[in-house]
Order: C-alpha cells, then structure tokens, then sequence
C-alpha cells in the first residue's frame, strides 16, 4: 500500500519534476530518469507521463485551440509520444553511458504495454528511427547499457510496432532477432550473476505467451544456452543440503532460467520433446522443486506446467521420473507459499486429463478434497484452478469418477457456482456440468441431483449472458441435455430456453452457433410437430438462415456486411444443420 501510494504521489508531481529533463546537470536528468522508470508501473502512469506537456507548451495549445477541435487533433506533440518521450530520445546519442541506460529505462517503462508511444519510436521521418539508435545499443560492449537497450526494445516490440519492411524501419523480427542475439550471448558469457539474470529476464519478457517469438529464440539457440546455464548451476541428484549455502544471487538465476524456459516451451510441443529427450533437464526441475528459494521451486513448477500441456512428454517422461508426484506433492503442502501452490495446481490440472496415466493415481492420493479445499479458498485465482481441473477430471470419466467428484464438490455448491458473480468461474462451472452431462446416464443424474427447475433455470440465465465464452458453454451443456429423449419436453416446454437459443443461433459467434445448431437439430428431429418451437420462431429464424445463406462467401466481412440481422450465416456446418432443421420441420412425416 505505501509503494502504491508513493508511486501515485510521483505521478501527481509531475509539474515539479519533469521540467528538469532539460536541466544542465546530467545527474539531474539521470536520477529523472531513474524515477520514471520505477514509477511507470501501470497504464494509467504511463499515460499522464507520455500525454505531460512543460507549462510554456500548455499555454500554446490553448491559445492556438479551436473549440470545436479535440484534444488530441490540437496537441501534435501527444500524437507524436509525448514530450517526455521525445527529451528521453534525445539523450540515446550522449556519449554518456549512464544518461544513455537512464533514459533507455525510462523509455522502456513508458513504452511498456503503450502502443501510441512504441509505434512513434519505431518510426523514422528524415532520420533513423529511435528504436533504430536503441537496436544499436544492443550491441554495445557496455553490459549494463546493452541490458538496458534490450529491455527498451522489447518493451517497443511487445507493444505492437507496425510491421515496417524498410531498412530504416526494421521489422519486429529483425528487432527481436537482434535482441534475442544479445541475451543468448550474455547468458552463455561467464559475466556476474547479476547480469546473466537479467539478460534471462529480458528475453523471457520478448517472449511471453508470444507463440511466434518463442518459436524464434528456438531457433535462435536460446533453449540450449538456457539449459547449459541451469545445468552449470544446478546438481540433476542433489543431497538434501544443497542449497543451504547457496547464495540468493545464484538462485535468483536459476530461476531466471526455468522461468525462461518455461515461456518458450508453453506452445509447441517439439520444442517440450527437445527439454525432456535431449537437453534432459527433467533431473534439474525435479531437484529445484524442493530448493529453499521461493522463485525456484515457482519456476520449476511454470516448467513443469509447460511441460506437462504435451501428450507424449506427460504419458512418458513426466510419469517415469516422478516429476508429476514430485508437483503433487507440492500441491498438497498446507504451509507452501501461495504462488507456489498456485503454480502446482496448474500443472495438476494438466495430470489429471483423460490421456494421462495419473489421473486414477491422483484420485487414489486425495486431489478431489485438496481440490475442494482450494475451491472454498476465497482466492479468485485457486477457484478457478480447481474448477478447471475438476473440469478435467471429469472429461470423459466413468459414472463412478462423476460420483465420487461431485460427493466432495456437492451439488448444491455447483449450482450455485453456475451463478458466481466471477464471470470466469461461471465459464468452467458450466464446463463441469457439460462434461457431467456426457451420455444419457449423466444427463439424468444432472437432472436429478441438480433438480430441474435449478439446472434450466441456471441455464436460461446464461444463455443470455453478455460473456460469451458463458453462453458458448452454456449451449454446449443444453446440446448434451437434449440428446436424452426423456428430457427434452422440459426443454421445449421452459418459458426461456427457445428463445434464448434462437438468440444464440443468430447474434453469437460461431462457437457459439454450431452447439446451438445441433442442438435445435437434435429437438427438431425428436419433435418435428412441436407447438413451442414454432411459438418461439425456431422455424422463421432457420428458413432466413437458409435463404441469406445461399451464395454467401466464408469470409467475415461479407457476414457483417448483410448484417446478423437477416441470419445471414457463412459457416458450413452451421448451414447444413439448419438446412437439416428446417426439413424436419417442413417435412417431419416424410423425414420419419
């Protein structure tokens, strides 16, 4: 609370100190600089900072304002980044290098997650573009400003620079390829520990959750310096006192390192094979699960999650080496620290899936009441953890493993979770019940435990939801529900429920209009002469579906072009369940 507050008051201070970016005392400037680039930590900072403009500026643009022009049209220097920005960019060809890593840090802050003051940076008029001057800093023999420019510039790629292909305007490939170079070489250098984690650090932030550039550090040689820095530093059999006399210095890059790791190896699954059969690094993750350091066993759980999202590496090498009941141990621990366990429990939502050989195992060792424990935890995060892994759980599961889940979950308490106010805990309690529903005798225990008047109550709600990651599992659970014959009157005969789903069949997204097709389909075709569809204007809104449709492209310009309005629908499955609909409807008897 005091930080926040501290770093509020800067920002409320402006007046007092940015003026100074044009003081004749470097030092001055240098510790401007130094502050801004602690401050800057959100978004809202980073605007006040970029849109700030000196008293003498303000006075001009009111002056010069006409009334009916918007702000931003009478400020040229806002639209071109700010004027801060602009007084940063002038010190980059000081020859001072610790101006020069000053205002590297602070135009990294304020670039950071700000795409109108990266897109200025990357761009060039008559001149190199500042980020330009910045990728040549990266290559500085100078450590510390070599840093500094790499954080800079992936500070401007990861805000979203125009994908310039001129010389004097580099792509975001060639400015990552530039970075990634330098971070590679400083992580594989024999420079201070200090160094070497921040260049881990750096290239972790290039390349999270970014599929592309983490297939590029890849292929760069990021992945085997990476692993040669861990396996240096880290014993693949350690004794139980291994890391007492650690110092923190070191740990701090070990879990720079897995941290890294762990980013590159979230989305493809030959690169997860490379960390588990060649680099063999599973001793090394194995052994950090229990290191005193907080960060460590963090990261080796991150890696262990990255890890855990591939069929092959999860049914072979994560079952052989005990990595998985290494984490589940972890999971377990009532005295761990909550990041950790929050990071465990992402790796056991991934053990307990239908393909894993640990999913009977975990259910043997107690995870339902862990589980149930985290759920009633109050902590947003850990609920949806455990729902998403009760979600995974249950995918595919016998009636036996349905039974003995929701004996710990409760039934009463999964109803009300259909109603959370957390629009993501509905998304996944909705799941659960989808996967609870699959075949006929789920469906029944759904309707019995859950009660009837609850479950299509809940979902009549949903299916009008504003969210529509809600509504799509919403039709999914209605789709599997009318797949029992027994129970589709309650559907049919529910005051909301049809026109709700003709809602969805017209106005959503096209996760959500397929479900809600062959759900349709699958009343229809039970009930081709039923008064309640045709009250509720299924058959209206099918037969517009099917004539807007003729001839219509895939393409999503074309769909919004004729408007939603008219059904207008483009995909093909979409059509030819409708298609299918309508002729139940129209020719019920004959179809029969």
């Amino acid at each position: 609370m005091r930080l926040t507050i501290s770093l509020k008051y800067c920002v409320e201070v402006l007046d007092i100190y940015l003026p100074h970016l044009v003081d004749s005392s470097q030092q001055t400037v240098i510790s401007i600089a130094q502050l801004l680039a602690s401050a800057l930590r959100s978004q809202p900072y980073r605007a006040a900072v970029s849109e700030w403009l000196p008293q003498a500026e303000r006075h001009k643009e009111v002056k010069g304002k006409r009334g009916w022009e918007k702000t931003d049209t009478a400020n040229p220097l806002a639209r071109q980044g700010g004027w801060v920005a602009k007084e940063l960019v002038s010190y980059l060809n000081k020859k001072d290098s610790k101006l020069q890593e000053a205002a590297l840090s602070a135009l990294a802050s304020l670039a950071k997650e700000n795409p109108s003051v990266a897109s200025k940076l990357a761009k060039s008029v008559d001149q190199p573009s500042p980020l330009n001057v910045i990728l040549s800093l990266c290559k500085s023999r100078l450590t510390d400003l070599q840093v500094a420019a790499c954080l800079c510039a992936t500070s401007i790629i990861r805000s979203g620079i125009p994908s310039y292909v001129s010389a004097e305007q580099p792509t975001a490939k060639a400015a990552a390829m530039t970075v990634i170079h330098s971070m590679n070489n400083l992580i594989s250098s024999d420079l201070d520990v200090r160094t070497r984690t921040k260049a881990c650090f750096v290239l972790c932030h290039l390349v999270s959750d970014d599929k592309d550039l983490c297939q590029l550090a890849y292929e760069r040689g990021s992945l085997n310096q990476l692993a040669d820095l861990v396996k240096s530093i880290t014993p693949s059999e350690p004794n139980v006192q291994w890391d007492e006399d650690e110092p923190e210095s070191q740990a701090c890059l070990r879990e720079a390192a897995f941290t890294t790791i762990a980013s590159i190896a979230l989305f493809d699954n030959d690169i997860r094979c490379e960390i588990t059969d060649n680099l063999r690094l599973i001793p090394y993750i194995q052994a950090s699960l229990t290191h005193r350091h907080v960060g460590v066993r963090y990261s080796a759980c991150q890696c262990a999650r990255a890890l855990s999202r591939a069929v092959a590496v999860l049914r072979t090498n994560i079952v052989d080496t005990g990595l998985g009941l290494a984490v589940y141990r972890i999971f377990l621990k009532e005295d761990e620290d909550k990041r950790v366990t929050y990071a465990a429990s992402a790796v056991v939502c991934n053990l307990v899936n239908d393909f894993s050989p640990l999913r009977s195992t975990l259910l043997e060792k107690g995870v339902i009441p862990r589980l149930v424990h985290l759920l009633h935890s109050g902590d947003p995060g850990f609920r949806l953890n455990a729902l998403w892994t009760f979600k995974n759980l249950l995918y595919k599961s016998s009636t036996e493993v349905k039974r003995q889940v929701m004996e710990g979950l409760g039934w009463h308490e999964l109803s009300c979770l259909l109603m959370d106010s957390d629009l993501s805990v509905q998304e996944q309690a909705f799941h659960v019940v989808r996967h609870l529903a699959d075949g006929e005798e789920g469906i029944e225990m759904v309707f019995v435990e859950m009660g009837e008047q609850v479950l299509l109550g809940s979902l009549s709600i949903a299916l009008e939801s504003e969210n529509e990651n809600v509504v799509c599992q919403a039709v999914c659970v209605l789709g599997n529900l009318a797949n029992s014959m027994a129970r589709q009157d309650s559907i049919l005969t529910h005051p909301r429920i049809l026109s709700a789903l003709r809602n969805c069949l017209v106005d959503a997204k096209v996760e959500v209009r397929r479900p809600a097709a062959s759900c349709i389909l699958e009343l229809v075709r039970a009930n081709p002469h039923s008064r309640e569809l045709y009250e509720a204007g299924i058959d209206s809104t099918l037969r517009h579906i099917c004539e807007h449709s003729s001839g219509l492209s895939g393409s999503p310009t074309t769909r919004l072009a004729i408007g939603f309005q008219m059904g207008a629908e483009d995909d093909r499955e979409v059509k030819e369940k409708c298609r299918e609909a309508l002729q139940w409807l129209e020719h019920g008897s004959d179809m029969l």
